[in-house]
């Protein structure tokens, strides 16, 4: 037997075998109830101004003053989620996400904002080092 054959043999069983354990896996899993209550539409979620814990500032390596929003959880040694904003907004528009983790699940939750974002936005990006032409 060639071994063109012998490869071809070798990975035909191989794929077979992969498509058997991915068929049981996914006709043995049981769909359970969201851990979330209420709805999971993000363009539905409002964030309550009131629920919004407020910045923590804080200083930089460089010295810049850049903010952060924390939710603490009621107990220690909870799993931390760091929630980061896009390039074109800034960390209030996770507030409601980091309240229903931390209200939920009793995370610790930490909302930054960016360099560059936020009330009051200093110079965005860049690394400090200028390059000459």
């Amino acid at each position: 037997m060639s071994y063109f054959l012998v490869a071809l043999k070798f990975a035909i069983v191989s794929i077979s075998i992969y498509l058997i354990l991915a068929l049981v896996l996914v006709g043995t899993q049981r769909i359970s109830a969201a851990v979330f209550k209420g709805s999971l539409d993000f363009d539905a979620a409002q964030a309550n101004l009131a629920s919004d814990p407020g910045l923590i500032h804080y200083r930089a390596r460089d010295g810049a003053q850049l903010g952060l929003r924390r939710f603490a959880p009621r107990k220690d040694q909870n799993p931390l989620v760091i929630l980061l904003h896009g390039s074109g907004w800034h960390g209030g528009a996770y507030v409601a996400l980091g309240e229903a983790l931390n209200e939920q699940l009793d995370y610790d939750v930490l909302i930054p904002d960016l360099r560059g974002h936020g009330p009051d936005p200093i110079r965005r990006g860049g690394s400090g080092l200028h390059w000459a032409v």
